[in-house]
């Protein structure tokens, strides 16, 4: 089988790259890959610069490899509009077009015009304060194609930009289906799964009750960073931030700075990953994920498998699906600081053997969503498409 994978820059410390490259090295095991990124890595991108990319020159470049390579299977791992473009011009040419939704906000109006009024708005406040970042500029490099996009993307029929749509979500799943004029057969619901290697659940012990982590990059405007401060910074509690992002503590003085945050209580836990996350965790009782919308989350997965009380507010995605409200976690409404404190609260009214109970529910739902079953899954998917 030969594959060719088409996608765009991701930041290389979120979920989406690590769902890519995790992807990419299973099936260039026993198959021909090739890869197309329409937009340079971080690495060569330079601080205070503006890129132009030219739409119509990267679709023809990819058009012209299409013809030349005879691909089995087209596989594009959905971020920027402009992938939902090259898409439809590839099935005009009869190539075989799997389409992977990772984050649907990011493409298609529908969500994103509701997720938008749920952005605290103290974050574009703090955002002017932050250190010239390379991962802002690498986006707005093809921020011009975003009006021209809106309009295709509101009721473009499924079978004009692939054969087959994998969502993560039940709710991007029936989205497609709904306003895409899409066959439910033609929509698959994948979802992602937990990457931990060897993880096993850890105990939660009265000495760790008080203690809450974030986890995730503080730096992007739907993580939800600032309503995890607002709820949390008046509590008796130790946080903890987990974020890999390169220079965290440049980033996280805007925010100390802006919202008066009493520094000695937060812990920055920074580039760590697997078996070092899985050590820095054991103090953790809560795990918070304030994002208003997640493609499926790895971060819940971990934390659900670690049994950790883990908390979400998402509107859309993967997190709906897996958490049930005071069964397997917890749900706070999305965007709203004082829901999430609220929440924070019932939670520490709870006795041990409530806490216990969901702690060891969380665990066996995460044990459900296995990285074999996912490749095993999108194996069959490939086979079944070509």
């Amino acid at each position: 089988m030969k594959v060719l994978y088409i996608t765009t820059f991701y930041d290389k410390y979120g979920g989406a790259e690590v769902l890519i490259r995790e992807t990419l090295e299973y099936f260039s095991i026993k198959n021909t890959v090739d890869v197309i990124s329409v937009m340079p890595s971080s690495e060569v991108l330079s601080p205070n610069t503006t890129y132009n990319i030219d739409v119509e020159q990267t679709i023809s470049f990819i058009l012209d490899h299409v013809n030349r390579e005879n691909y089995d299977l087209i596989h594009i791992f959905l971020g920027h509009s402009l992938l939902l473009k090259i898409a439809i011009e590839l099935k005009k040419r009869g190539a075989k077009v799997l389409f992977h939704i990772i984050d649907a906000w990011f493409t298609f109006s529908y969500f994103k015009t509701k997720l938008d009024p749920l952005v605290d708005k103290d974050f574009f406040k703090i955002r002017d304060k932050f250190p010239e970042s390379q991962v802002f500029k690498s986006f707005l490099t093809l921020s011009r194609t975003e009006s021209e996009m809106e309009v295709i993307s509101k009721d473009i029929q499924l079978n004009k930009f692939a054969d087959i749509v994998l969502c993560c979500s039940r709710d991007v799943r029936k989205y497609i289906i709904k306003y895409h004029s899409a066959s439910p057969k033609g929509v698959k619901l994948v979802p992602l799964y937990n990457r931990l290697n060897n993880s096993s659940k850890q105990k939660i012990s009265a000495n760790c009750i008080n203690n809450i982590a974030y986890v995730g990059r503080i730096s992007d405007s739907w993580k939800g960073f600032t309503t995890f401060l607002k709820a949390t910074r008046y509590k008796d509690k130790a946080l903890y931030v987990f974020d890999n992002t390169p220079n965290l503590h440049n980033y996280f003085s805007a925010f100390e700075n802006y919202l008066k945050i009493d520094a000695l209580k937060i812990n920055i836990v920074n580039n760590v990953v697997d078996d070092a996350k899985i050590e820095a965790m054991e103090k953790i009782a809560m795990v918070v994920i304030p994002s208003i919308a997640e493609g499926f989350s790895f971060v819940m997965a971990e934390a659900m498998s670690l049994g950790k009380l883990v908390i979400v507010g998402a509107k859309f995605g993967g997190p709906k699906d897996v958490i049930k409200n005071g069964v397997n976690g917890f749900i706070f409404k999305p965007g709203d600081s004082k829901s999430l404190s609220d929440t924070i609260d019932k939670i520490d009214h709870l006795d041990m053997k409530c806490i216990r109970k969901i702690s060891n529910n969380a665990v066996k739902t995460a044990s459900r969503y296995s990285k074999k079953r996912y490749l095993m899954s999108l194996d069959k998917i490939y086979r079944e498409l070509i």
